[in-house]
């Protein structure tokens, strides 16, 4: 069993500031990169994903898998974690019981080669920058071979939301720019990342038992939003400086602000708190339903190693930490405020790391 290195916190709200200052002093950041620790516990398997996909695209030209190696090299090698959408299929992957390991291995590379695809697109759209042409086309190929797995209702589903993916991307591109449109942000960040959704579906359409299949479907709807507001919440000063107005900076007018500003501002007008209650309708809801498959006599093997389900655990245990700040911060004062705007910046890159 996998037992993560770490210090549960859990702290109430209290009015008075001399209960609140001995909770700021005792404040403990977390040990350990909650993402980073997932992807350590499961190297070997999401190493021998990258491989098969560099295998695969050998295959149309070694240039073509030398490049994107690069270009995945690119991204991470200055990151402070693992990217999500490389450790997803794992992480979707150890919460289904039965699934073959060769075809599991097969869609989670041509699931990768989906995610490599969605990079580009999203550094085109947000960063301008040229999309490669040479690598489109044997990655959107590889990417169609998922398509090849479903069938009959499935199949269906996976048109769908690939479709409502793309035209997500599109409308939060055309969003980007405008402020407020509160209601059409929040639908078009849960659309464009439907792609996750699709990706369920060929999990779904492998699974004998119905029960299963609905339980992964149900259980990644239920994350789109939250996983999007996560990500807008550890990019909010990237964001903010290139003019993308996520629901979170919806309410920024066009004023300069530097980072500490550009946090106060989002905490006083309640937009970070609002997001953050976004995220933990999707966690606790995800944790209900893991917790109840968890309980299932046909699933207790599988949560005696359950990496998956901690990542989960303590992704939410982050997050509600994040909105203990939130609520202190409101009523405290003078130093003790300024201790825990520190803190609340500290757990923001805590909970951004996992995502």
């Amino acid at each position: 069993m996998l037992f993560y290195k770490y210090k549960f916190r859990s702290f109430k709200i209290t009015k008075t500031q001399s209960d609140m200052q001995k909770r700021i002093v005792n404040y403990l950041s977390p040990s350990s990169n909650i993402a980073l620790l997932f992807y350590e516990k499961n190297e070997s398997a999401i190493q021998a994903v990258r491989k098969k996909l560099f295998t695969n695209l050998q295959r149309y030209h070694p240039s073509i898998a030398i490049a994107v190696r690069k270009l995945l090299d690119d991204r991470t090698k200055n990151a402070p974690s693992p990217l999500i959408g490389e450790l997803y299929p794992h992480i979707l992957g150890g919460l289904v019981s039965e699934i073959d390991p060769e075809i599991f291995q097969e869609i989670s590379a041509q699931w990768l080669a989906a995610y490599i695809l969605t990079i580009m697109i999203d550094d085109s759209f947000d960063k301008g920058r040229p999309i490669d042409g040479a690598l489109v086309a044997p990655l959107y190929l590889e990417t169609a071979k998922l398509q090849k797995k479903v069938s009959g209702k499935y199949m269906a589903m996976f048109e769908q939301l690939t479709f409502e993916a793309v035209r997500g991307q599109i409308r939060d591109t055309k969003l980007q720019r405008e402020p407020k449109r509160f209601k059409e942000k929040l639908d078009s960040a849960k659309d464009k990342n439907k792609i996750l959704s699709a990706f369920s579906v060929v999990v779904a359409a492998l699974i004998q038992d119905s029960k299963e299949a609905d339980f992964i479907l149900n259980f990644t709807d239920n994350f789109l939003l939250g996983f999007q507001m996560l990500d807008d919440l550890s990019d909010f000063a990237i964001d903010y400086n290139s003019g993308n107005r996520t629901f979170l900076l919806s309410k920024i007018s066009n004023r300069t602000l530097n980072n500490r500003a550009l946090l106060k501002h989002l905490l006083n007008s309640g937009m970070l708190l609002k997001t953050v209650d976004l995220v933990l309708v999707s966690l606790n809801n995800g944790m209900k339903m893991l917790d109840k498959k968890k309980d299932a006599p046909q699933s207790s093997s599988y949560f005696d190693h359950g990496d998956s389900y901690l990542y989960f655990f303590r992704l939410t245990d982050e997050v509600k930490e994040l909105r203990k700040l939130i609520l202190d911060y409101s009523v405290a004062a003078g130093m003790l405020r300024k201790q825990i705007l520190v803190n609340i910046n500290a757990q923001l890159a805590t909970c951004g790391q996992s995502t």
